[in-house]
């Protein structure tokens, strides 16, 4: 399992995708193959779905998507934790405990 989330300066953005960094952890069996964070290429500044997609990811932690993004990423099978806040390593802990505490009406 692939998870992203939208990073900024060692935080959860604020503003989606702001900087255009993603912070990205690979798991196998809910442990840690590796996490790097990765700037998209511009190609990619207008599909983040896309992007992600491309990227295998399965799960997009943020503070929040513009209204307009979501289909796109549910189309794309990609799920959304939106309300998040903090350090993204604790966000992607709790998400693998069951005990993040995420927007619902988002997901």
């Amino acid at each position: 399992m692939k998870i992203a989330v939208d990073y900024d300066q060692g935080s959860i953005a604020k503003k989606f995708m702001r900087t255009g960094d993603v912070r990205i952890y690979d798991f196998r069996n809910k442990k840690l193959i590796y996490a790097s964070t990765t700037t998209p290429l511009r190609k990619w500044r207008t599909d983040w779905a896309g992007f992600l997609e491309s990227e295998g990811v399965s799960v997009l932690i943020c503070w929040e998507v513009p209204e307009n993004l979501r289909d796109e990423f549910k189309r794309k099978g990609i799920r959304l934790c939106e309300g998040v806040s903090g350090s993204p390593d604790e966000a992607v802990r709790l998400f693998l405990q069951g005990r993040l505490d995420a927007n619902p009406a988002a997901e």
